[in-house]
């Protein structure tokens, strides 16, 4: 006859079963857990793909990804799609683009011939006053339409990657070269011009571009300027600022940078500058701010 006694209490018996099991419960649960995760990630991965694809795309530049291949028909679908959507935006894209192009670049001799003619027309000294008046303000709307054109055309080589050379560009040699050109044209409004530029400010773009680029901004604050305004430009190493006088109140940012945008529907202007503007900023990267402060609009291109 034997007889057996259990050492352990009753209760740290049951307390330690307790443990053990809420312990490989929980440790259940968390296995289940990443592998759900890893195996719906696996799953997933050809949608998300796709999804990357969309955000990343952009019309007027080749980023679209290369999508999974999956076993899921839905997923194919998907893909497929997605691809002809791309594909389709993309062609009527390059079509406009090139059909803006080529007008532009076939428009440039007829308008010049005509142009031509009516300044010799304007030469000859038996028209009357009524009739000079007349050609003079067809002389004057040929300008604007040359001008119209000749933006249109520079926007759609910039937009085809045209201006691809960059080299290393010293934005004061380029400023000063232009300064004396528009003070002259300030003049016509007696518009004071002050500069504050920093030595030696060297970025890297396409020289073109860059003329184009100050030649816009100087444009923009002389035809939005008042008459006796003033026009302050400042360098730095890192930014540069035109700022002008104009308008007692800001402009609308939202549409700002839009093409033929205009924050004065009876300006002269094809409202094209700020957009080239805009569209050189972006080739190189760069970041361009609008402030209204002390009744000076200024623009802000951050390097």
């Amino acid at each position: 006859f034997s007889a057996k006694i259990n050492m352990v209490e009753k209760e740290n018996l049951l307390g330690s079963t307790a443990i053990l099991f809420i312990s490989l419960l929980l440790l259940l649960i968390i296995g289940f857990f990443i592998i759900t995760k890893i195996i719906s990630k696996k799953l997933w991965q050809p949608f998300y793909a796709a999804l990357d694809k969309m955000e990343q795309f952009e019309i007027d530049k080749s980023t679209a990804g290369k999508l999974i291949k999956s076993t899921t028909e839905e997923f194919n679908r998907l893909n497929n799609a997605i691809d002809s959507l791309i594909h389709k935006n993309s062609s009527i894209y390059q079509s406009q683009r090139e059909f803006i192009e080529n007008a532009a670049h076939e428009l440039q001799t007829p308008i010049a011939i005509f142009k031509g003619k009516l300044e010799n027309i304007l030469q000859r000294k038996d028209l009357n006053s009524e009739q000079f008046k007349l050609i003079d303000d067809l002389n004057n709307t040929t300008t604007r339409l040359v001008k119209l054109n000749k933006n249109l055309l520079l926007l759609s080589k910039i937009d085809s990657n045209s201006y691809y050379e960059i080299e290393k560009i010293n934005l004061p040699e380029i400023i000063n070269n232009q300064l004396t050109f528009f003070s002259e044209q300030a003049l016509s409004k007696k518009i004071s011009i002050t500069n504050e530029l920093e030595e030696n400010v060297v970025v890297s773009s396409n020289h073109v571009l860059a003329e184009m680029l100050i030649s816009n901004l100087f444009l923009n604050t002389i035809n939005h300027n008042v008459l006796n305004g003033q026009i302050n430009i400042k360098l730095t190493n890192d930014r540069l600022l035109f700022s002008n006088t104009g308008a007692l109140l800001p402009l609308q940012t939202e549409k700002m940078f839009e093409r033929f945008s205009k924050s004065n529907p009876s300006s002269q202007g094809n409202g094209l500058g700020l957009s080239i503007i805009k569209r050189i900023v972006d080739t190189n990267h760069w970041t361009i701010n609008y402030y209204f402060i002390n009744r000076m609009h200024t623009f802000e291109i951050v390097f």
